[in-house]
């Protein structure tokens, strides 16, 4: 079988006789890295300085505020190019696209992975609670989230997402573009609201990462898994632009499904969350 590519730098055709695709040269993964190892080194010296002294120095300031424009610019460009190859070129063949389901699956594996990990010292430190803890958990001295107030808002509001986004994929398969559309949208507004109920919590507790392993634990699983909702929201954002310009049908639309597992894989792991650090954690 003849798989024809077109390339997008000419007006000639590659011919290919597998199923594979055969990436070309592309500056944005060396581009990426490297923006992203100089935003995160920066944000590490943030951090420890404090907003007005790091901000007093040019030679800081300036660096930070490019390298953050050029991963967000380097980003946008590889999504760019990736949707040409799947839609002009029409490179993301059957097996191409089973390739990539295979790789989200072992990525949200790492993930699951991560939070374990994260999991494991909650548990480790809630059961059998140290001297420096006060022997209690939560340490008495600590004011913990009360978990029926915005904690348990959150888990409806995250839980209906999930509803929402699995309505309109299956609006999708019913070739109802209009409900697709709206589900997909209102799944992007349930995970906005989450994300802004969750800062609103953040700043009204009474306590902070640095106070004991509670503040710690709490904080990066609760942080961790609020950073997974934005990334989730804008891999949901960017497959709403591609829906409504009709890049997805009934049968093509991996990048959809990919931001659906990506999704609800965000879903459990808040009812681990809330059942855990904010319910169980907190008597």
């Amino acid at each position: 079988m003849i798989y024809k590519y077109k390339k997008l730098n000419t007006s000639t055709y590659k011919f290919i006789t597998h199923p594979y695709q055969i990436i070309e040269a592309s500056p944005w993964p060396f581009i990426i890295g490297m923006s992203a190892f100089m935003y995160m080194s920066l944000n590490a010296i943030f951090l420890s300085y404090g907003c007005e002294t790091f901000y007093s120095y040019a030679s800081l300031r300036i660096p930070y505020h490019f390298s953050f424009i050029t991963l967000l610019v380097s980003m946008f460009m590889w999504w760019y190019d990736m949707i040409q190859e799947s839609v002009i070129e029409g490179a993301y063949t059957q097996k191409v696209q089973l390739n990539l389901s295979i790789g989200m699956f072992l990525f949200i594996i790492s993930e699951v992975m991560f939070f374990f990990g994260f999991f494991w010292a909650f548990f480790h430190f809630s059961l059998n609670p140290s001297d420096s803890l006060q022997g209690n958990w939560p340490p008495v001295s600590i004011e913990a989230i009360y978990a029926y107030g915005l904690p348990l808002i959150n888990t409806f509001i995250l839980l209906s997402s999930g509803i929402t986004l699995t309505w309109s994929h299956y609006a999708l398969f019913r070739k109802n573009k209009m409900e697709s559309v709206a589900g997909l949208a209102l799944t992007i507004v349930l995970g906005l609201v989450f994300t802004r109920i969750q800062f609103v919590e953040f700043y009204l507790a009474k306590f902070t990462i640095a106070d004991s392993a509670y503040g710690s634990v709490f904080y990066m699983l609760t942080g961790l898994h609020g950073f997974h909702v934005i990334i989730g929201t804008i891999f949901l954002i960017v497959a709403l632009f591609r829906m409504i310009f009709n890049y997805f049908n009934n049968t093509r639309f991996s990048g959809f499904e990919l931001a659906i597992w990506y999704w609800h894989f965000v879903d459990v792991v808040w009812l681990f969350v809330f059942s855990f650090i904010y319910a169980w954690g907190n008597c």
